[in-house]
């Protein structure tokens, strides 16, 4: 799980990015986008910081929007915030630092692996099979089982990352409710307010 960011799993764009992860308001370049936002509570650039979110985080239970190809989630951002200009030059410097500091290695690998897969099935799905293409069209689709083996390595090892042990008092082990693997249900919870 990201550990530079706060999100939970029960993400809702509807916070402000700020409040919920502050620690980011001292950091390079997101600390200018913060500084030059004018607006009410800083909510422009909350809304910037949730696009570049949906855009760069490859933790799908975190961010729900990157089983999209990129060009569909830049669509979803224009959609929740209108404003979203991923060519401004501030606004492509704190994606492309999201990446670097937000993400681990390994998670900046499994995210540069997905959008090349997203890319690829594009190309060969629109790709005109004829006999000039279908000898590069057909070692394309051959190479393609080492490709998701290799893809498979790398989600093995970003599993992995997820899964690390936590320490707890007195050496147990996480309840699936601690790995967020459940949910609580909230009927019981407000069954146990009540009494």
């Amino acid at each position: 799980m990201n550990s530079f960011i706060n999100v939970r799993k029960e993400f809702n764009p509807e916070l402000n990015w700020w409040d919920i992860n502050p620690h980011m308001i001292h950091v390079r370049p997101f600390s200018k986008l913060y500084a030059d936002d004018e607006s009410k509570n800083k909510k422009t650039s909350s809304k910037h910081m949730w696009c570049i979110f949906f855009m760069n985080e490859p933790d799908e239970l975190l961010n729900l929007y990157f089983r999209l190809p990129e060009d569909q989630r830049l669509e979803v951002c224009k959609t929740y915030n209108p404003e979203f200009d991923i060519t401004n030059e501030l606004i492509l410097e704190c994606s492309n630092s999201y990446i670097e500091v937000c993400l681990t290695l390994i998670e900046q690998t499994l995210k540069n692996t997905k959008d090349m897969f997203h890319k690829r099935n594009a190309f060969l799905k629109t790709a005109d099979y004829n006999f000039e293409t279908m000898t590069q069209l057909d070692n394309a689709i051959a190479k393609t089982p080492k490709l998701e083996e290799d893809f498979d390595k790398v989600y093995q090892k970003y599993l992995a990352q997820q899964n690390k042990k936590v320490q707890l008092h007195g050496g147990r082990n996480q309840t699936l409710r601690e790995k967020k693997l459940i949910r609580p249900d909230l009927a019981d919870e407000t069954e146990d307010d009540d009494q």
